[in-house]
């Protein structure tokens, strides 16, 4: 009975044997299944943390004496070129403008009188060596004569001098308006056609006497990102290499850039050597803000 049990079953047990044998075959052909972090780094991708930055950043600074009449600026606000931000009271500057302008009149004038004066002298003085060539003068009255035209020349040098100093110190009056390109007028505005206001440090009615920022405006026409790649893959990274860009705000949300700059000094980040790389937007919208966290992927390949 036994005999004819086994004999049943024997032919069971020879299949089962060979269907285990032709799985083991196919499955030793096929490739063992990636995790997703080393999918990426097989398709030659650095992931790395960064920061939304901006290279430049206008200071709105006033350097004479002046009082905010008018503040319309806000931190945090968006602003075009042209558009104002505050308006002064200058008076005080303009004031001491007008006070030069008169000053320096006033001193022409005098040296129109000692222009005329010296002339006099001289040809008084050429008169009187004539007199004294005939005979009819002493030399003492000639020595007069030439001491009146040597006064006369010394005191237009020291006008010519006073009226230079006034016109220097005039100009410099002017030059603290003029080489604002943020100043327009009485008012501030902003020199950027994409701005942003970064900082106000005035108020409404506060006098200004000593050279101060006023209000600073970021460019966001210069804005970049800064990944901070660590040591052991900074090898792996070439500039104007691709990158994709996720801000954390909004990870569904993805930006291009390059690679435009790997620095030369690493930096010490809690006990972890980086080195700073910047890159930049190539399709920059507004939904991206300095100092906004993302994280970047950095071809390699």
């Amino acid at each position: 009975m036994e005999t004819i049990l086994k004999r049943k079953w024997r032919p069971v047990f020879i299949l089962l044997l060979l269907l285990l044998f032709a799985a083991a075959g196919c499955n030793k052909g096929e490739e063992p299944v990636m995790e997703p972090e080393e999918a990426e780094e097989k398709a030659g991708v650095v992931e790395a943390f960064g920061t939304v930055e901006v290279k430049d950043i206008s200071a709105l600074t006033i350097d004479f004496t002046a009082a905010v009449k008018q503040l319309d600026a806000e931190e945090g606000q968006p602003v075009t070129a042209g558009q104002v931000l505050a308006v002064l009271d200058m008076n005080d500057i303009n004031s001491s403008i007008r006070q030069y302008d008169f000053e320096i009149q006033k001193l022409q004038n005098e040296l129109q009188t000692k222009q005329l004066l010296y002339e006099t002298s001289k040809k008084d003085l050429e008169r009187r060596k004539a007199l004294l060539d005939a005979g009819a003068l002493t030399p003492r009255e000639v020595e007069e004569s030439e001491t009146a035209l040597s006064q006369a020349a010394g005191e237009m040098r020291s006008l010519e001098i006073s009226i230079a100093k006034a016109g220097a110190d005039k100009a410099r009056l002017q030059n603290q308006l003029s080489n604002k390109d943020y100043l327009n007028g009485n008012s501030l505005i902003s020199p950027f056609e994409q701005g942003l206001v970064s900082e106000v440090n005035c108020y409404e009615g506060d006098i200004i006497s000593t050279p101060r920022s006023l209000i600073s405006i970021m460019d966001l026409q210069s804005i970049y990102i800064e990944a901070e790649i660590p040591e052991e893959f900074i090898g792996d990274i070439k500039p104007e290499a691709k990158v994709i860009i996720v801000p954390v705000a909004d990870s569904s949300k993805a930006y291009h850039g390059r690679v435009v700059r790997i620095s030369n000094i690493a930096q010490d980040r809690n006990g972890e050597t980086i080195i700073p790389v910047e890159i930049t937007i190539e399709d920059y919208d507004e939904f991206l803000k300095p100092k906004y966290n993302v994280d970047v992927k950095i071809t390699t390949d």
